[in-house]
């Protein structure tokens, strides 16, 4: 389980939380070990300062369907699952 994860500090051009679960299943593969990644359930709270928007505009498009503007850019909170890594994720809005 990902408790929390920090993407920057207050005050960066990016900066956010990563939070959730990721199913990860240790494989004993003979004469090693392996790992195994199942289903995944990840909330996401990014905050961007205008500077950063313009010079990654293409990938916030992605995402911009989730966005909220704030005083100094704007905050994309969303969540991305799936069963496995091997499916396309299911991308929505925080509840």
């Amino acid at each position: 389980m990902i408790e929390t994860g920090t993407i920057g500090k207050p005050g960066d051009e990016l900066y956010g939380t990563i939070k959730g679960k990721i199913g990860l299943t240790i494989v004993n593969r003979g004469n090693s070990f392996g790992h195994q990644i199942g289903a995944y359930n990840i909330e996401v709270d990014l905050k961007t300062k205008r500077s950063f928007q313009e010079r990654a505009a293409l990938f916030l498009t992605f995402i911009d369907g989730y966005k909220t503007p704030t005083s100094e850019g704007s905050q994309y909170k969303f969540k991305v699952s799936a069963s496995n890594p091997m499916m396309p994720p299911s991308i929505g809005a925080v509840r």
